[in-house]
């Protein structure tokens, strides 16, 4: 491992803990639902977190000073992303896309390093991760079934499976781009 890189099981024991807090809050998280739903500002909320997702990404890349090529498959994505959650009947289930994107790409990221010296091909990583999180996310359902204030629901798992694969392409998509870039500046 060289300087700088994070240990695997680091990375491990953060999508773990994503999980974890995600299995904490089901219950309470239902009453703070039904409590915005109340006073109308589970939509205000959802936008909120959701421009506060795009900053914090635009501030990564204006960080990494990323190329244009990487800003327009940023803004694609956004694209993407807001399409799908538009198409969402079922509100709060936006944050889903949040939720098991976060958590896919912490599984790719342990995926990657474990594999780092052995040099897997990058679909294995994604796939490996789309797997895990999608995993995670039906296991969050089931404990939704135990819970008194929730339901399990099939359309959930898809819908957590959905999140998962849009994160990864995303990633893949955003790493290409900056690999294409610097492969023309080394051609320049």
């Amino acid at each position: 491992m060289s300087r700088g890189e994070i240990p695997e099981r680091r990375w491990w024991g953060a999508a773990g803990a994503a999980l974890l807090a995600i299995y904490a809050s089901l219950y309470p998280a239902q009453l703070v639902l039904d409590w915005l739903r109340a006073r109308n500002l589970l939509r205000w909320s959802l936008a909120g977190t959701a421009a506060a997702v795009a900053l914090v990404v635009a501030a990564g890349m204006l960080r990494r000073r990323a190329g244009w090529r990487e800003w327009v498959v940023l803004g694609l994505v956004a694209l993407v992303y807001g399409d799908y959650a538009a198409g969402m009947t079922i509100v709060q289930e936006r944050f889903h896309l949040l939720e098991y994107g976060v958590v896919a790409l912490l599984f790719r990221e342990a995926l990657a390093a474990r594999w780092r010296d052995r040099r897997p091909r990058a679909l294995a990583v994604d796939l490996g991760a789309i797997g895990f999180a999608t995993a995670g996310g039906w296991v969050d359902e089931l404990i939704q079934w135990a819970l008194p204030n929730r339901h399990y629901d099939i359309r959930d798992v898809a819908t957590n499976a959905v999140a998962a694969t849009l994160a990864i392409t995303a990633a893949a998509v955003l790493a290409a781009a900056r690999d294409d870039a610097a492969a023309g500046e080394r051609a320049a």
